[in-house]
């Protein structure tokens, strides 16, 4: 446990591929934060993990971890409590998946909590299980990552109205959440992905939204770095907040992070 003393350590969710992958990737790069990558199939993690030590040349730590399971994140506290004492950082990263193209009247029950206990329950399940840990250590920084958490206009899209409606609680667990803990000690902050990339893709004319194209959007729209930026903030930092613009911290802070 001591070598792991003056190092961060960030358990970053869903981080086996897409952009969870990346941000392992990102923050692994950085001497002192010791990267926890998590995921719900172990084989499909360990896969990832390997892969990435090779890449980076760096040691991580990877974790089976299932959001909606409470034994799942128990194993996960008592895993991290054990080995590392603390948890510093955690990043609440999901799929974002589209369940369902309907409208809201005509989204089937089962969809509905399927799609919350996606992108609501297991943020604030996982949430719960490690605010514990952080404020024994008097220390956290949580990032919620989300898509259209705090646009109202894209409520109008009636076919992805289920879908919007619980990426835009997350912006008010976030709020909720941040009031519930000392705002000196841990800070609760959300991210919305969807300004910088549909932003960048629009700019780059990419018509696709496949996996080629996506890695592009992720590796240069500074998204990463600001959200490493949202994990150092001192004791006056902003918490329970909402921030979809990598920008607006200035480049000279978000190239320190890149």
């Amino acid at each position: 446990m001591k070598k792991y003393f003056d190092q961060k350590i960030t358990l970053i969710t869903s981080g086996s591929k897409g952009f969870g992958y990346e941000l392992c990737k990102h923050f692994s790069q950085f001497p002192n934060n010791h990267v926890i990558m998590a995921s719900k199939s172990r084989k499909e993690g360990e896969r990832s993990r390997t892969a990435l030590e090779k890449e980076v040349g760096v040691k991580l730590s990877y974790i089976e971890m299932n959001k909606n399971d409470p034994d799942s994140l128990d194993r996960t506290l008592s895993m991290v409590r054990s080995k590392f004492g603390k948890l510093d950082i955690l990043i609440n990263n999901e799929s974002f998946t589209f369940t369902e193209l309907t409208k809201f009247l005509d989204v089937q029950v089962k969809t509905f909590i399927q799609t919350f206990a996606l992108n609501i329950s297991s943020s604030f399940y996982t949430m719960k299980a490690f605010l514990p840990l952080m404020k024994e250590n008097k220390y956290g920084r949580i990032v919620n990552v989300g898509s259209c958490i705090g646009n109202l206009e894209s409520m109008r899209e009636p076919m992805l109205s289920c879908y919007l409606l619980s990426q835009f609680s997350l912006k008010s667990l976030t709020k909720i959440l941040s009031e519930a803990v000392n705002p000196k000690q841990i800070k609760i902050n959300a991210f919305d992905l969807n300004y910088s990339l549909y932003k960048y893709k629009k700019h780059k004319q990419l018509d696709e939204w496949n996996i080629a194209n996506q890695e592009k959007l992720i590796k240069n729209t500074g998204i990463a770095p600001f959200i490493h930026y949202l994990t150092q903030l001192d004791d006056n930092g902003p918490t329970g907040s909402y921030f979809e613009d990598p920008k607006a911290i200035g480049p000279s802070t978000l190239n320190k992070l890149c």
